[in-house]
């Protein structure tokens, strides 16, 4: 009975003792020269890089101000001034008008004009007279910010001559006679910008010019009103 007593109480005591030691887990020991292993102690010193993130700087779009531009004209003109003179023979007409510039930033452009206006005389027998035009001009535009419709102011000068101009000493000659002139040329008007290359303009121009003949010097003035299209770039 004593020996009986004696193995119920190892079964219960002694192996359930055995087997939680051999499942328990050594402790890990750590010495003063055991250090943790990285990539980044693999690498030597010399040789890492450190990468600082670039800041993206704002992108700034700027609109080009300074361009070529070419155009046409079309529209009626006014000869006006001296009465012995161009207005004898030519009064209300019609004009054309190429042009060319360039656009200095907002407020500025530079522009040279060649113009052809054609007018009815008051002698049947005599043919139509013929002004021309080349003139260089500064533009003023007058709103500094950049927007569709531009205002501007002009003045210039130029060189005139015309054709088919009644003289005193042959006033009845089919032909008729030539002129010279020199002058200057004020006007307002107005771009409309339709997109990056293609605009409409507007525009009344005064030019008078002293006109030299065989009759003599006389000051004579025309007056224009046109619109065109103007193709930049």
């Amino acid at each position: 009975m004593r020996k009986a007593l004696i193995s119920f109480l190892s079964l219960c005591f002694i192996l359930p003792l055995g087997a939680s030691a051999a499942y328990a887990t050594t402790p890990e020991i750590k010495t003063a020269d055991t250090k943790e292993v990285t990539p980044a102690s693999v690498i030597p010193v010399a040789q890492r890089v450190v990468v600082v993130p670039r800041r993206r700087r704002a992108v700034v779009v700027r609109r080009r101000h300074r361009r070529a531009y070419l155009g046409i004209n079309g529209g009626l003109s006014y000869i006006f001034g001296s009465e012995k003179n161009l207005n004898d023979v030519a009064r209300g007409g019609g004009m054309v008008e190429i042009i060319s510039g360039w656009r200095f930033g907002r407020l500025l452009a530079l522009e040279a004009a060649g113009m052809i206006a054609v007018h009815s005389n008051d002698v049947a027998n005599q043919k139509d007279s013929l002004v021309l035009g080349f003139t260089g001009s500064a533009k003023f535009y007058f709103l500094p910010r950049r927007t569709r419709f531009q205002p501007y102011g002009l003045i210039g000068v130029g060189l005139y001559g015309a054709s088919g101009i009644r003289r005193a000493a042959s006033p009845n000659k089919p032909e008729g006679e030539g002129a010279l002139g020199f002058g200057v040329n004020l006007g307002v008007g107005a771009d409309i910008r339709l997109n990056r290359i293609l605009a409409l303009g507007v525009d009344i121009t005064y030019r008078g010019a002293l006109w030299g003949s065989d009759d003599g010097s006389y000051f004579q003035s025309l007056i224009s009103a046109s619109a065109g299209i103007r193709f930049g770039w």
